[in-house]
C-alpha cells in the first residue's frame, strides 16, 4: 500500500471516530430545572417595635410561588399577619394593658424560614406610696391599731404581701378613694412590748403587671415601759426538777441577792425524764408583763451564763398544763458577779400566777441539749420586775 493510501485510509478511520463521539455526546433529551425561591432582605428581618397605639409594618418578599403555597403566620393573637404576593403586612391594634407584649411571626416555603420578632409599649404604670415607688417609711406607735396607707396608682392593687416573720402587722383591704388614680390600703398591726422598734417591709403588685411592685416599710415604736415594778420572790414562791446536789445554795442561793452565793441545775446524772431544766415561779398574783434580771456566778468561767430562755405559763400549775408565751435574751454578762437583764419584755398575752423560766441557751450550750448531762446552766442571783399596763 503506497503512501498516498494510507493517508487517506487513516483519514476515514478519524473521520469516522469524530462521527461517533458528537453522536454519543449529543443529549436526546433537555432538561429544565424550576427553582422554587422565597426570599426577605436583611433590613426587613429587623426587630419591629410598635408603640402604644400600634400600627402597620410591611415587609417585602420576593418569590416565584404562588400566594397559597408560602406561610406568614403570628404567635400572638395581638399581631396580625397578612400576606400578598409580594408582602406581608405585620399589623397592631392600641395596647391597653400595662405590660409591653411581645410575639414572632415566622415566614417560610418549607426549609425558607424567616422569623422576625415584634414587640409593642403598653400602657405606663404607676404605682407610688405616698409619692415614692420605694423608701416611703410609715410610723406607727407601740400601742398598734389600724394603720392606712395611700397608694397612687392606675394598675389593680391585688397582691398586697407582708412577710412571714411580721405576723403582727395584718393586711385587711384595698378602698377606692374620689380620686381614681389614688387608693387606701388598711392594715392592723399588733401592739409591740418590745424595748427597740420593729420594722416589716409590705410589697404591692398588680396582676396586670406583677414585675412592677412598689414598696414601704412599716415601723413601730418601741414600747415605752416606765418603771419596773420589782416582785419580791420568796423559797415558797419556787419549784424546781433538776437541782444538783452539793454544787451551790439550792433554790434559796437563787433569791438571797448575794453574788457569793448560786444556784446550779443538774449535771451530775441525766436530767428527770429528758427535760429541760427550769424553775417555777407560783406568783401571789397574776401578772402579764415580766421581766428578768439575773447576776452571773461569781468565781466560775461562766459556761453557765444563760444567753436565751423560753417563758411558760400555766392556769393550774399542773406538769400537763403549760404553753410557751414568750422567748427572752440576754447579753452575755461582763464579768464575773454582774447583772444583766433580758432584752425582752416578756408578754404573756394574759395575766398568770404560774411560770416556767427554762433557759434554752447558754455561754457554751446553744442550744442547751437535756438529754444527757449536759443541760446545766447556773445564776448567782434571779430578779423579777412587772409594769403598768
Amino acid at each position: 500500500m503506497n503512501r498516498k493510501n494510507k493517508i487517506l485510509i487513516f483519514g476515514l478511520i478519524g473521520l469516522l471516530f469524530g462521527l461517533l463521539g458528537v453522536t454519543s455526546c449529543s443529549p436526546d433529551y433537555e432538561t429544565k430545572f424550576d427553582v422554587k425561591t422565597l426570599e426577605i432582605a436583611n433590613r426587613d428581618l429587623a426587630p419591629i417595635a410598635f408603640q402604644i397605639d400600634g400600627g402597620r409594618k410591611d415587609i417585602k418578599v420576593t418569590t416565584n410561588l404562588a400566594v397559597e403555597n408560602w406561610t406568614a403566620t403570628s404567635n400572638a393573637d395581638w399581631c396580625k399577619v397578612e400576606k400578598s404576593a409580594d408582602k406581608v403586612v405585620v399589623s397592631a391594634n392600641r395596647n391597653d394593658m400595662y405590660v409591653t407584649r411581645v410575639a414572632r411571626i415566622n415566614i417560610a416555603y418549607g426549609h425558607q424560614a424567616y422569623s422576625i420578632d415584634v414587640t409593642q409599649a403598653g400602657v405606663e404604670p404607676v404605682l407610688l406610696v405616698e409619692g415614692k415607688r420605694i423608701g416611703f417609711v410609715k410610723g406607727t406607735a407601740s400601742g398598734g391599731g389600724e394603720l392606712l396607707v395611700t397608694v397612687s396608682s392606675n394598675l389593680i392593687l391585688d397582691y398586697i404581701s407582708t412577710p412571714d416573720t411580721s405576723a403582727w402587722v395584718k393586711f385587711v383591704s384595698v378602698s377606692d378613694t374620689p380620686d381614681p388614680l389614688k387608693k387606701t390600703l388598711k392594715f392592723n398591726v399588733e401592739p409591740s412590748y418590745a424595748s427597740t422598734p420593729r420594722y416589716s417591709t409590705i410589697i404591692i403588685q398588680s396582676s396586670q403587671n406583677f414585675d412592677y411592685a412598689a414598696s414601704f416599710i412599716i415601723r413601730q415604736d418601741k414600747k415605752e415601759w416606765g418603771e419596773p415594778i420589782p416582785v419580791t420572790l420568796t423559797v415558797g414562791m419556787l419549784s424546781a426538777n433538776a437541782t444538783q446536789s452539793g454544787d451551790g445554795q439550792g433554790l434559796p442561793g437563787l433569791i438571797d441577792d448575794n453574788k457569793n452565793t448560786f444556784y446550779h441545775t443538774l449535771w451530775s446524772n441525766p436530767s428527770p425524764g429528758g427535760k429541760p431544766h427550769y424553775v417555777q415561779i407560783n406568783l401571789n398574783e397574776p401578772l402579764r408583763y415580766l421581766k428578768f434580771e439575773y447576776t452571773s456566778r461569781n468565781g466560775s468561767n461562766g459556761a453557765g451564763d444563760v444567753t436565751r430562755a423560753g417563758i411558760w405559763v400555766s392556769n393550774t400549775g399542773g406538769d400537763n398544763d403549760w404553753v410557751k408565751a414568750a422567748t427572752i435574751t440576754f447579753k452575755l454578762p461582763t464579768g464575773r458577779g454582774v447583772r444583766t437583764s433580758a432584752n425582752e419584755i416578756a408578754n404573756l398575752n394574759g395575766e398568770y400566777k404560774y411560770i416556767r423560766f427554762i433557759p434554752e441557751a447558754r455561754k457554751d450550750a446553744d442550744p442547751i441539749n437535756p438529754s444527757g448531762t449536759n443541760g446545766w446552766w447556773n445564776m448567782a442571783d434571779m430578779y423579777l420586775y412587772t409594769f403598768a399596763d
